[in-house]
This record gives structure tokens, C-alpha cells and sequence, in this order.
């Protein structure tokens, strides 16, 4: 009965170690131009292959900065210009993480907009490496 079980462990063992891969991914700020003004966005990025047969349209990630320190945790949508990771597909799967609105540079000025953006990229831009948990595939 043990042997069983063990093997029955050591067949999943290759799945659960490629899903819990530690991949490079990184926040970027994008400038959106609206009516009332400049509006920011944080985006975390990666590039993630799908190890399975199964089209992925998401993936379920925890962050971490360059220590090694978890920091947080999201999920990212993959293939949203070309569809669905099919399997063995590489690609870019990313997630807003934060939105800084015009409306709070007509709220607080440029001085006080502009430091709570830039103080905001500081803290994204410590996310250097990110561990995927899971894959929502395509129903």
C-alpha cells in the first residue's frame, strides 16, 4: 500500500514543482490620457509557459522582491491581445495591481500627484520574481 501511495506522489511531484517555478516579472507604470487628465496604472508582467494540455487564461502568482520576501499575491490574466496560453505556449500574463486617477491630480496638485505616484513605484518596483500557484483554464 505505501508503495502505491509513493508512487501516486512521485507522479504528481513533476507538476507541482513547474507550477511552483520562481519566473522573473517586474511593475510597470503606464500613463493613460482621460478627460480629466493623466491617469496612472501599475502593471506586473511575466512571462509564463503553460506546462499543461489545457488553455490557460490566467494564473494565480505570489510576489516576491529581490530578497526573496514574500510581498503580496495577485492573478494575471494571460493572452489577452492573441487568446489563451494553449499548451506549451509561452506569453505575457499581467494584472493592473494599482490605479492612481486624474481625479486626485485636480484633487491634491501636480506636487502631491506626482510624489504619490512616484512613492508608489517605489514600493511596486520592489517585485522582482514571481511563483505561480495555479492556472484557470479556459472552460
Amino acid at each position: 500500500m505505501r508503495a502505491g501511495i509513493l508512487a501516486v506522489a512521485m507522479a504528481v511531484a513533476p507538476f507541482g514543482a513547474a507550477a511552483a517555478e520562481r519566473i522573473p516579472c517586474s511593475v510597470r507604470l503606464q500613463f493613460t490620457p482621460t478627460a480629466e487628465g493623466p491617469a496612472v496604472a501599475y502593471l506586473l508582467t511575466a512571462q509564463v509557459k503553460n506546462p499543461t494540455l489545457r488553455p490557460a487564461e490566467a494564473v494565480s502568482l505570489l510576489m516576491f522582491d529581490g530578497d526573496g520576501a514574500l510581498v503580496g499575491n495577485s492573478d494575471a490574466s494571460c493572452g489577452a491581445q492573441t487568446g489563451p496560453l494553449l499548451g506549451g505556449d509561452t506569453g505575457e500574463c499581467g494584472r493592473v495591481l494599482q490605479e492612481v486617477s486624474a481625479g486626485m491630480l485636480s484633487a491634491f496638485g501636480t506636487e502631491v500627484w506626482t510624489k504619490i505616484v512616484n512613492d508608489q513605484l517605489d514600493r511596486l518596483q520592489r517585485i522582482s520574481a514571481c511563483e505561480i500557484v495555479g492556472f484557470r483554464f479556459v472552460q
